[in-house]
Formats: structure tokens, C-alpha cells, sequence
């Protein structure tokens, strides 16, 4: 039926998280892909193009079908010992008005706080992340009939290095 092939076409096509994937320049993530990250600063991931959950109906030979996909990110930060999280909607961008603990720690933030740095004793240069989306694809008919069809997934490598930051006070007194 060309509503399945026009649904799994779309599902393809959006949302795709980062700039590596082929005509999709909608990825996000603060800091941008390519800097390092801060130790204990977390790192925010979101996708820009993100289309929520969609439905599509078409009809042929007196049946109607319905198909509807709904997209799930997933942000896997790749240091050992993380959980990977399932993010609310689109992922978290980073607001500069609200400090990035405050963001990080919401119900749902597609955020993390890497507590290892990367290049040392041994580690790799970057942790090895990961965003995903799957979109859960299930039909319904006007005949009763309900289906589900096998979930798409799209995930994307975002390696992430991990530098420490470290100050030295020079005179002056602390509090």
C-alpha cells in the first residue's frame, strides 16, 4: 500500500539528529560537536526538526488505513558506567538564561554531565555517544484490523572528548 511506503519514507527522512546524516542539518547539541566538553558540565542534545508523533491516512478498494509513527530520542553519552536517557520530545537545547545543572537535572532533559575525562590513562579520545531516534509505527482499518510494524531506527556516532578545567587563584583572599 503507498501510505506504508510514504510513512516509512518519512520516518527515513525525519527527524534525523546530527549534520553527519545526508540532508539533514537539524541536529544541536551545546557544546557544538567538534568541542570538547567540560568536565561536570553537562552537554545538551536536541534535534531541530523534529516533527512529533504523525498520521497518515489513505484509502483503496472501500478500506481506509490509518498509519501512525511516533519518534522516541534516546542520547547515549558512551562513559562507562551512564545510563542512556530517554529524552522528552526533541531533546534539550541549552538556554543560556538558566544555569545548565538547573536544565540538566528536569524530568526528561536530553542532558549529561560527563565525569570522566577522555585522551588519559588509557582512554579514548572522545566517548563513544550516541543519539537515536525510533519511531514505534502502528495502523489501524476501518474494517476493525489494527497493526504494528517493525520500529525505524536512526542512530548517529557523536564521539564527545571530556577536558578538566582547573584554576589558580593568585593573591587576593577567597570567601
Amino acid at each position: 500500500m503507498d501510505l506504508f511506503r510514504a510513512t516509512d519514507r518519512h520516518c527515513r527522512e525525519h527527524p534525523r539528529p546530527y549534520r553527519t546524516w545526508p540532508g539533514a542539518a537539524e541536529g544541536q547539541s551545546s557544546p557544538p560537536l567538534g568541542t570538547a566538553s567540560i568536565l561536570t558540565v553537562p552537554v545538551f542534545i536536541s534535534v531541530a526538526n523534529w516533527s512529533g508523533v504523525i498520521s497518515e491516512s489513505g484509502c483503496g478498494g472501500g478500506i481506509c488505513v490509518t498509519v501512525t509513527a511516533a519518534p522516541l530520542l534516546t542520547f547515549d553519552p558512551g562513559e562507562p558506567g551512564s545510563k542512556s536517557l530517554a529524552c522528552t520530545g526533541s531533546g534539550t537545547k541549552f538556554n543560556r538564561l538558566i544555569p545548565p545543572i538547573q536544565q540538566a537535572i528536569q524530568q526528561g532533559a536530553c542532558a549529561h554531565a560527563y565525569k570522566m575525562r577522555t585522551a588519559v590513562d588509557g582512554r579514548p579520545n572522545g566517548w563513544p555517544a550516541t543519539a537515536t531516534v525510533t519511531w514505534s509505527i502502528a495502523w489501524t482499518s476501518t474494517v476493525g484490523q489494527t497493526g504494528v510494524l517493525p520500529a525505524v531506527v536512526r542512530a548517529v556516532p557523536i564521539p564527545r572528548s571530556v577536558q578538566e578545567v582547573q584554576t589558580v587563584v593568585v593573591g587576593g583572599s577567597t570567601p
